[in-house]
């Protein structure tokens, strides 16, 4: 969490800068050094982030995984998935039982969107704090909103490569 923050907060100073950005916001020798800093080193030893383009696309990775992990536990459709927000997933002992629910939004079968809930397992626990705790990240970095979609675009972060080049939708 800190080293995200720290790194976002190093390149938004580069993002507010005029002009077009072509070049990386934070070079991967200071990347290196902060990797260091928040004693991250063995992902940079691994040679699984060595950049912040890496790091971005490793958050958009595990945003992916977890949407996959969605579909397959619960049978969301892709809109369904993207209409989710925090604390859909809902955890509630029913005959004894401890059931999990997704809280989202569906057109299915009707003309317009409707709140519904889909029954899903114990198995989306995790991949669905992994998804929150990035959201989490992504809302202390930038001005999204609580009732943003949980699967926010990691562009929101400013050493995401693509901050500045797209619109904040």
């Amino acid at each position: 969490k800190e080293f995200t923050a720290a790194l976002h907060h190093e390149a938004s100073n580069y993002s507010k800068k005029p002009g077009t950005i072509s070049g990386a916001k934070t070079s991967n020798v200071r990347f290196t050094n902060l990797l260091d800093e928040y004693k991250l080193h063995h992902f940079k030893n691994n040679k699984i982030w060595h950049s912040p383009a890496t790091f971005g696309r490793y958050l958009s990775l595990v945003q992916f995984a977890c949407k996959t992990l969605i579909h397959i536990y619960s049978g969301m459709r892709d809109d369904e998935v993207y209409s989710l927000r925090q604390g859909c997933l809902i955890e509630k002992m029913v005959d004894g039982n401890l059931g999990f629910w997704l809280h989202g939004t569906t057109t299915k079968g009707y003309s317009r969107k409707q709140p519904a809930p889909w029954v899903t397992s114990k198995d989306l626990v995790a991949p669905m704090n992994a998804v929150n705790t990035i959201f989490s990240w992504l809302q202390n970095s930038s001005d999204l909103k609580s009732d943003a979609p949980l699967f926010s675009s990691i562009n929101h972060f400013s050493f995401a490569h693509a901050h500045n080049r797209t619109s904040r939708d």
